[in-house]
């Protein structure tokens, strides 16, 4: 081949490279812009919090109960309602939190995240004013709260010397569940939008195997941090402050959903804000899911 043929190869081979480069670099821009236009429509929101009025109706009621099987029946054939009752009555933690001890914890916690969170929000009551035809106000009803106790099974496994080891763990556990309907005052035929939640929180295990070097012989070693009554009352204050944001998180997002659908694009993740370090990350399970 001549020297003007070697120079002419040489020379697409650089230019293929470089129209390889580009086309690899496109996506990771694409990505970059995006998230770029998120966090910024993000960052209006939280500097300039909407002027919309929110109501929020606190639950009344708690429903409560175990799933855990029963120990020990005297009744022939229960009914599926007696089995209920007595898992309730053999229960460690849900017969002792009543509905009031639940919203006394969970209430005050969200009504302070709220409130920090910068939302123009009124408890439990319509004013008149939200019947203004002209007023734009939404409605977050806390319509379901579920405490529901449990047990699990979980193993601790490892692989040592190619032979499979494993400890049987039975756990215990709570699920907190919330459901929340979301709507405009002022549209009576309007289907409220159904967000949920679920926070669980279970006994920790910190196991670990080990093996005698000159024996031989694997043992298992390990401590068990067990769920207690105050334990799950911090669990239940906790979750007035995760939910409060969760909201605050599902109205920043529906802004930036809008924002961007103005431009024919949509957002591509969820974002939380992170309050305390005035940051936003992108979140999968952590948030109020819309029910369908």
């Amino acid at each position: 081949m001549s020297v003007s043929g070697n120079q002419s190869l040489i020379h697409s081979v650089i230019m293929l490279k470089r129209k390889l480069n580009i086309l690899l670099l496109v996506p990771l821009v694409f990505v970059a812009v995006s998230c770029v236009t998120e966090k910024r429509l993000a960052r209006e929101f939280v500097d300039n919090p909407p002027e919309n009025k929110f109501v929020v109706m606190s639950p009344s009621t708690v429903f409560k109960e175990s799933l855990k099987p029963v120990q020990d029946t005297l009744v022939r054939k229960p009914s599926q309602r007696q089995l209920d009752s007595l898992a309730f009555l053999e229960s460690e933690f849900v017969q002792f939190i009543t509905d009031s001890m639940f919203i006394d914890l969970y209430m005050p916690a969200f009504k302070n995240e709220m409130d920090s969170l910068g939302l123009n929000v009124i408890y439990n009551e319509l004013p008149q004013v939200f019947y203004d035809t002209a007023t734009s106000a939404y409605i977050f009803d806390i319509a379901q709260v579920q405490l529901q106790e449990f047990s699990e099974i979980q193993y601790d496994k490892e692989v040592i010397m190619d032979q499979l080891y494993y400890q049987k763990h039975i756990l215990d556990g709570v699920h907190l569940n919330v459901w929340v309907e979301f709507q405009k005052v002022n549209k009576p035929g309007q289907k409220p939008m159904v967000l949920f939640s679920e926070i669980t929180r279970r006994d920790e295990v910190d196991g670990i195997f080990h093996q005698n070097q000159l024996s031989g012989e694997v043992k298992y070693s390990y401590k068990i941090n067990e769920l207690e009554l105050e334990a799950i009352k911090n669990v239940i204050t906790r979750a007035g402050y995760t939910h409060a944001s969760y909201l605050f998180d599902f109205l920043m997002n529906q802004y930036i959903r809008a924002m961007m659908m103005k431009k024919e694009a949509k957002p591509r993740y969820y974002l939380h804000y992170n309050r305390e370090e005035d940051a936003f990350v992108p979140v999968y399970n952590s948030r109020f899911i819309r029910q369908k």
